[in-house]
């Protein structure tokens, strides 16, 4: 009797979630239904949004000596109830299904804090107003795709490394960003799904990210920037 793989039962149709569980049992990554502990690990959209939100189909790992973790997050509107008039006069209340919006997060961790720094896409971007000072992107193909904000040039030279710029530049548009000790990338799904391959470029990219990312800026920024007062 021939096994089927997870990545088998991909090709008739990619699911997100399904892709997530096949990347922990064929790359030996860790998996959880569920993390509490994402839910606030950062300070932005959609991270900070209204609503139920939870870090769904966690998967962490190592990836060449860097912690990763990729999850589904969702943001949901809690079950909703309407009123509706039957032919007869009647009320029937009828039970609205529940709304949510949902991302794949793929994050990888840093030896050490950075002040925020995000890559904003000048289209779709998850964080609209992100925190910082804006900066232009000196490749001239993320320009035409992404904005760059960051605490200062030298945060947004040290993590758009020439590494950095290759990976992105190759990559579907997602917002990047890093926040304290993370890379992160934020990837908005609506109704797309994502393969194996494409979470795994996902993580590839991060990696990248925060490996080329020199010590001497880990030495000048000891402390974080702080987040914006509460509005």
């Amino acid at each position: 009797m021939t096994e089927q793989t997870a990545s088998d039962e991909l090709d008739d149709e990619i699911s997100t979630i399904d892709s997530l569980r096949a990347l922990a049992l064929e790359h030996g990554y860790d998996y959880h239904d569920t993390d509490w502990s994402l839910v606030d690990r950062w300070g932005a959209p959609p991270f900070t949004a209204a609503g139920h939100r939870r870090a769904l189909d966690v998967v962490t790992g190592n990836q060449d000596g860097y912690e990763v973790a990729a999850f589904r997050f969702a943001v949901a509107e809690a079950a909703r109830a309407a009123q509706a008039e039957s032919t007869f006069g009647g009320g029937l209340r009828l039970s609205l299904p529940e709304v949510a919006d949902t991302y794949l997060v793929v994050a990888a961790a840093l030896p050490s804090p950075l002040p925020r720094f995000a890559l904003a896409p000048k289209e779709g971007a998850v964080d609209e107003v992100p925190f910082g000072h804006v900066f232009e992107c000196e490749d001239p193909g993320l320009a035409e795709r992404y904005d760059v904000y960051a605490a200062d040039g030298e945060v947004a030279s040290a993590v758009l490394h020439v590494a950095a710029v290759d990976k992105i530049r190759e990559h579907r548009v997602v917002d990047w960003r890093v926040e304290g000790r993370d890379v992160i990338a934020v990837d908005p799904l609506g109704g797309d799904e994502r393969s194996v391959a494409e979470i795994l470029a996902t993580v590839s990219a991060v990696v990248a990210i925060a490996s080329g990312i020199g010590n001497d800026a880990y030495q000048k920024h000891k402390t974080p920037a702080g987040y914006p007062p509460p509005a």
